[in-house]
């Protein structure tokens, strides 16, 4: 079918501007010549941001009701996404959602540079930082909101205060006004409160993470489900029932995202982080790492895998080769268009796919590109940063310095802590100005550093480890002396296991690199 014909009127706008990309794009794609260019002009076939109000309001209305909106604006004096709790009121009282998200991967160091992000002065916290809120869909707007609430007031206050310091500092005498170094007045009136979302299971939308935004789906599925276990206690007939009940709530999923206007694979939770988020979208930070040692790394950290297969590598064998199979059929059985969606939703094909142990979860969470296709259909590749984990464990310092520069975390604000901490505190211009005297210390960035430079450790050792025994078992050697945990920590991969993931997901890694535009980002990953 012509895409042309699918669109309803909420795509109305994008018809003529379609037609003349997609034939652009035909050509470009006949010569091999894939640029950025294309790829923000391919953007233009989807809406973004607050232009998909309307279907956030069908898909998610509790997000609609309590979330920021045209008729709920931003603050546009403030760094961090906040707005008026009350339409029209000016009382201060503000909502605010996180300015920036530490979105993933697991097992990829992102838990740890949250954590040394976290610590930073400029950056407010509130107690759902890792609540882990836009993947689990029993999770309200409202709660979410009522959780940031103490911090939305230090960002709605932290201007003030530090104009009270200037009243105060200038009622007495003290230097501090008008220069522009760090620790001055001016340089404090430049710096601006921020929250910061550490929930590493907001990047790769696999079905578990993703039902918010499939909510049609749950509604036809639970009564159906519920219907067959009634009718049928068990055996052959209340499988067949419940097999009706997936391809029901399937088919009703669909309508609903036809009815929207909008392409059934991208009805995903970053169009609802887009469709909130409106005009002021998050800096999203994503950390990735091999996927085939990120997939091994999660099998040791969660207990629930060895208690079922065993603690040893031919269990994780065992395991992996069972979620790999169980995909792959997927992938074979069902249409042309099976894989993505078996990459998507593989838990809704049937009871073969629900049965399987946490349904193939960790070895998706490792294809990357296809989270990140969709991830740049909604947003601008400027609001993503994009790191390799094994920079990051390499040289932890420097990456910290890197993502905190791209957040506008201005490093000196480290130093001036106990200034931020008593300015933040201060209720008089007084004590305002008593704040500014605080001394400069290197206290906290010494506490940064332990944790980036522990916070990873046991991964990195695992991971060398690991990546030099791999080395040595493909040119058929073994470590002198290595029986196959000297590190204290999990004992190596086998090889032959490690070179059926890689080529696994070896496509998926060549896309990535197309996507970021750097072939050297997957260097060793192949």
């Amino acid at each position: 079918m012509n895409p042309m014909h699918q669109l309803t009127p909420v795509c109305v706008r994008y018809k003529v501007i379609l037609s003349f990309f997609l034939l652009l794009t035909n050509e470009l794609w006949m010569h091999g010549r894939i640029c950025a260019l294309e790829r923000q002009l391919l953007a233009a076939r989807l809406p973004r941001g607050w232009e998909l109000r309307e279907a956030l309001e069908k898909l998610d209305k509790e997000l609609y009701d309590n979330g920021p909106g045209p008729e709920r604006p931003f603050v546009s004096a403030l760094k961090n996404p906040c707005w008026a709790v009350r339409k029209g009121a000016d009382d201060g009282e503000l909502s605010c959602l996180p300015y920036a998200m530490v979105m993933g991967g697991f097992h990829c160091g992102a838990a740890s540079l949250w954590q040394a992000l976290y610590k930073h002065p400029l950056v407010v916290k509130s107690d759902v930082s890792r609540w882990h809120f836009w993947a689990e869909m029993d999770k309200t707007m409202s709660g979410y909101l009522a959780g940031t609430s103490r911090a939305a007031a230090r960002i709605a206050a932290w201007p003030l205060q530090v104009e009270a310091a200037a009243k105060g500092l200038a009622s007495s005498g003290a230097a501090g006004l008008g220069f522009g170094d760090a620790g001055s007045i001016a340089w404090f009136r430049r710096q601006q409160k921020i929250l910061l979302d550490g929930s590493s299971s907001t990047f790769a939308f696999y079905w578990s993470p993703n039902v918010r935004a499939h909510r049609a789906y749950v509604k036809a599925m639970v009564p159906c489900w519920d219907g067959c276990h009634k009718a049928h206690r068990e055996g052959a007939e209340r499988d067949s029932c419940l097999g009706d009940c997936y391809a029901t709530a399937r088919q009703a999923d669909r309508q609903f995202a036809a009815n929207l206007g909008l392409p059934y694979n991208d009805i995903s939770l970053p169009l609802l982080v887009s469709a909130v988020y409106g005009r002021r979208p998050p800096k999203m930070v994503v950390l990735m790492r091999n996927p085939v040692d990120r997939l091994y790394s999660a099998y040791w950290r969660y207990g629930h895998y060895r208690d079922k297969f065993g603690p040893n590598p031919e269990a994780f064998e065992e395991y992996t080769r069972g979620q790999l199979t169980a995909l792959k059929h997927c992938m074979n059985r069902n249409g042309s268009e099976s894989e993505i969606s078996c990459l998507l939703h593989f838990e809704t094909w049937g009871l073969e796919e629900e049965k399987l142990y946490f349904h193939a979860d960790q070895l998706l969470r490792g294809v990357y590109s296809v989270w990140l296709e969709v991830w740049l259909k909604f947003f601008d590749r400027k609001d993503l940063l994009v790191v390799r984990s094994e920079d990051y464990f390499a040289d932890p310092v420097e990456v910290y310095s890197r993502v905190a520069e791209w957040l506008g975390l201005d490093p000196s604000a480290i130093d001036y802590h106990a200034r931020i901490e008593r300015l933040g505190k201060a209720k008089t211009p007084a004590e305002a100005a008593q704040a500014m005297q605080a001394p400069v210390d290197d206290k906290l960035w010494n506490e940064i550093r332990q944790i980036l430079l522990r916070g990873e450790r046991e991964d990195v050792l695992r991971y060398e480890f690991n990546s030099r025994q791999a080395k040595l078992a493909a040119q058929g050697q073994q470590e002198q002396g290595v029986t196959g945990n000297s590190d204290g920590g999990r004992p190596p991969m086998s090889a032959a296991i490690r070179r059926e993931l890689t080529e696994f997901y070896a496509p998926y890694n060549q896309r990535l690199a197309q996507l970021l535009e750097d072939p050297n980002f997957i260097r060793g990953w192949n």
